[in-house]
């Protein structure tokens, strides 16, 4: 496993065209700038889940400084749940893979 720095992270997930979470889940990911600043969320995932609700997370800069990667898989951390989605595993997926399939 592998640290970088949030920039780095930021611009490989600006590149994404989708992008799986936890293994199972494809969402297309919002991603704002980055501003430096505590609190900022720079990045939003959001799904319906199978009991007819929607799942959303929400990443913050403050949270996520420094992120793991492992291939092409990114670990986030999600401050605000409360859910077994804790901690992300992000694997970005680009419009060449996809052309690729």
């Amino acid at each position: 496993m592998k640290v970088i720095t949030l920039e780095e992270a930021h611009a490989l997930l600006k590149k994404a065209s989708a992008v799986f979470v936890n293994n199972d889940i494809l969402v297309r990911p919002i991603v704002d700038e980055l501003q430096g600043v505590p609190g900022n969320k720079f990045l939003y995932l959001g799904w319906a889940d199978n009991n007819g609700g929607y799942v959303t997370l929400s990443f913050s800069e403050e949270d996520n400084n420094e992120v793991a990667i492992s291939g092409k898989n990114m670990f986030l951390y999600d401050s605000e749940s409360e859910s077994e989605y804790d901690n992300i595993k992000i694997n970005i997926l680009t419009i060449e893979q996809l052309e690729n399939k």
